[in-house]
């Protein structure tokens, strides 16, 4: 599933326009819902939202289906609102977002 970003000589590989879907709709982040070239940055992010499915039990998108609502709540979400309630989980790390 993964792409290789670099080249063989080691340059970064350009993006592409448009890179098609991969991963679970509940974990992916905004980049892979817009079909952007995905990095290892959004993989951290899907990292995060197993991470607080697991802690919290839910995530607040868990109970949509299609993929344009659960965008619509991510977008309408922040990393420091699902942190919250946990103590434990830095928020450095949720300002790998922006």
């Amino acid at each position: 599933m993964a792409r290789m970003f670099t080249e063989i000589d080691g340059r970064i590989r350009k993006p592409r326009d448009h890179a098609g879907f991969r991963g679970t709709l509940r974990y992916v982040s905004l980049t892979v819902h817009s079909r952007a070239e995905r990095t290892p940055r959004d993989d951290l992010i899907a990292w995060f939202y197993s991470m607080i499915e697991l802690i919290n039990g839910k995530l607040p998108w868990s109970n949509l289906i299609a993929a344009k609502d659960i965008e619509e709540a991510k977008r309408n979400e922040t990393f420091e609102n699902l942190c919250k309630d946990q103590p434990n989980i830095s928020l450095e790390f949720a300002k790998v977002k922006n």
